[in-house]
């Protein structure tokens, strides 16, 4: 009986603690919005003025065209969307921008080792990346469609074997990119976890030589600039011509990004 009791009771305790967590969770959904919370910490001066150029342009855009509606957003379960870097380049000037050129790029750092994708007019998109300190190729179907919050985004797609040969309904939004045209700095947003992801970089229309020496297969369609070598994207970067002055929809600083936290603080949607 003894026994049966000390059960009864650690039974009734999770259940009470269960319905505790569940209240509070309640009680702060509607705290999670985020012009009913304080400024984010990382949030500065720039941020503001960055905030403030986008909200120009999706004020002149039908609804859908800056992503989904932030009162239909549930901060309170999607709350890593908070911290989701806004893109600032339109569909059409996204695919003007990487169609037949390569992105060369690095996770997070300069200092990581470069990684090339080359970006064919037919929709797929050609891979040259390292994995596991080896390069390896592969390709996949290339989407630029809206991302979930601010402008265009890009989507790769596996649509190989018994996969859909589109993107599902689950899958409909591209990733945020970010980009600078006076520097030709671009930044390509992904979650890995509960963190948002940077591929640091830029386009190019030069075939960088060092990927003739790991990815065989990576198409050639221009000239190759033969002193762009070595092991990271910061080697690259020394010879490299970043395609810059490309058209952008509003500022937003691929390195320091605006993000949906940020700007919905700012600017709350109208009630």
């Amino acid at each position: 009986m003894l026994g049966s009791n000390n059960t009864a009771r650690a039974q009734l305790m999770k259940l009470t603690i269960r319905s505790i967590m569940a209240l509070l969770l309640a009680a702060g959904a509607g705290q999670a919005n985020p012009w009913e919370m304080p400024a984010p910490a990382d949030m500065t001066q720039d941020h503001t003025a960055l905030a403030e150029s986008a909200n120009r342009i999706q004020s002149s855009l039908k609804e859908g065209g800056f992503g989904l509606p932030p009162e239909e957003i549930n901060w309170a379960k999607d709350y890593i969307m908070l911290s989701m870097p806004i893109s600032n380049l339109s569909v059409p000037q996204l695919s003007q921008l990487t169609t037949g050129r390569y992105f060369v790029f690095g996770l997070k750092s300069v200092n990581a080792p470069w990684a090339v994708r080359y970006h064919d007019p037919n929709g797929k998109t050609y891979f040259c990346e390292p994995v596991r300190r080896e390069y390896r190729e592969w390709v996949l179907d290339r989407h630029i469609k809206q991302s979930s919050v601010g402008l265009g985004g890009i989507l790769y797609w596996n649509s190989t074997g018994d996969r859909p040969p589109r993107p599902t309904e689950g899958n409909s939004w591209g990733w945020s990119i970010v980009a600078n045209p006076d520097t030709g700095e671009i930044g390509r947003y992904h979650l890995k976890g509960d963190e948002w992801t940077i591929e640091y970089g830029w386009f190019q229309d030069e075939f960088p030589s060092e990927a003739s020496v790991h990815c065989p297969r990576l198409p050639r369609v221009s000239a190759v600039n033969t002193r762009q070598s070595g092991a990271t994207l910061k080697d690259l970067a020394k010879a490299a011509k970043p395609i810059r002055g490309f058209k952008a929809s509003f500022k937003n600083d691929p390195r320091k990004p605006l993000t949906a936290g940020m700007y919905y603080h700012l600017y709350p949607p109208l009630r």
